[in-house]
């Protein structure tokens, strides 16, 4: 062979070797971020702020404003982000924030994701009362949000019977309900629908269980978020929906009422009803009897008070007596009404004579008084 020839056989030859290092290099390129994943898999923690978020305790937790995952979520739920020292203080949690307080407490930022809204408003409510183990129909205090079980019922209180059985879900949820209605679950009705029965089913174990209402409006519907906390993890979410009812006396539409029309004592009756609806029922039968419906009702329809208002004593266009009070001289004078009056209410009227306008305050049928200063 002659040198030509040998100098191509030495350049294939370092072709092939320079081939056979790049696929080496290549290789232990993928199989460092294969393993990079894997540790990051095993260490990531990822943090989503919420919008809002209420605390009963001066502390402000990282598990109070955002929902945590990853293996590490459990070390860091406890972190201290803020502080409210009276009841009724609110605080913003910033996002940016809180990567920084993660980090000092030894999160690793490589494998730390931050994500939701950029800021949470948290504001301090009352904390109930601290009770011991809760008769049929008490609510259960769980000041944190919390509820610790470990051979005592939610709060640290003494344990309960061993007839009772464990503590399942569901009585953890029927106790957050008490909480959030104020009132015990004897004058509520609670449904759950059946594939959430199967879900709170589940005994409550040693964990802690957070519970989580999406809505603090009750009656009505209730949806839950439920998490178990363990020493170094937190559990998918389970979702839950609550439909919740107040049991009370109140009155009750007997036939349909109609538009303006008068309640009556044939029309109204009070009766025992579950109200699934945020509202303030009439209760007062002699309190509503000579009032005004505001809108056409249905037979069996709850009265409510946002439906019922006083009784006109002035129409729109009326010739109205209205009396002008000026020291100890009372004059007396006709005018003619703008607007709709109760009785106490203040309406416009136009002196049918001078044509001027002016407030007068509804005392009868027809009848008004004049307010000083407010004739134009």
């Amino acid at each position: 062979m002659d040198r030509r020839g040998r100098q191509a056989g030495m350049m294939a030859e370092t072709r092939n070797s320079l081939r056979q290092r790049v696929s080496l290099v290549a290789a232990a390129v993928v199989l460092a971020v294969a393993a990079g994943a894997a540790h990051a898999g095993s260490l990531g923690l990822r943090i989503h702020l919420n919008a809002q978020a209420t605390v009963r305790a001066a502390q402000v937790t990282l598990g109070d404003v955002a929902d945590l995952s990853g293996p590490q979520a459990g070390a860091f739920a406890g972190l201290v982000v803020g502080r409210l020292d009276q009841v009724g203080d609110h605080t913003c949690i910033k996002l940016s924030d809180i990567g920084p307080q993660l980090v000092a407490q030894g999160a690793n930022q490589a494998f730390l994701t931050l994500a939701g809204y950029a800021q949470c408003r948290v504001t301090r409510v009352v904390a109930p009362a601290p009770v011991g183990v809760p008769a049929a129909g008490t609510a259960q205090a769980n000041p944190e949000g919390v509820v610790e079980i470990s051979g005592a019922s939610a709060g640290g209180a003494a344990p309960a019977p061993a007839a009772l059985g464990p503590v399942t879900l569901r009585e953890l949820v029927l106790r957050k309900i008490e909480q959030i209605a104020g009132m015990s679950r004897a004058h509520l009705q609670i449904t759950f629908s059946p594939a959430d029965e199967q879900a709170l089913s589940a005994a409550a174990g040693a964990d802690a269980i957070e519970i989580r209402p999406q809505t603090n409006v009750v009656p009505g519907r209730v949806p839950m978020v439920i998490r178990r906390i363990g020493a170094t993890s937190v559990s998918r979410p389970i979702w839950v929906t609550a439909d919740v009812a107040r049991t009370v006396e109140a009155a009750v539409a007997t036939r349909q009422i109609c538009r303006g029309e008068i309640f009556t004592q044939d029309a109204v009756a009070l009766k025992q009803v579950a109200l699934n609806t945020p509202g303030t029922p009439v209760t007062d039968m002699a309190s509503l009897i000579g009032q005004v419906c505001r809108s056409t009702i249905a037979p069996g329809t709850v009265i409510l008070s946002d439906i019922v208002q006083p009784p006109l004593l002035i129409k729109r266009g009326e010739l109205v007596t209205v009396r002008c009070v000026a020291g100890n001289l009372v004059v007396t004078t006709v005018a003619r009404a703008q607007q709709d009056g109760a009785m106490g209410e203040v309406i416009r009227a136009t002196n049918e004579k001078s044509r001027e306008s002016f407030e007068m305050r509804v005392t009868g049928p027809r009848q008004g008084l004049m307010l000083a200063g407010t004739g134009k």
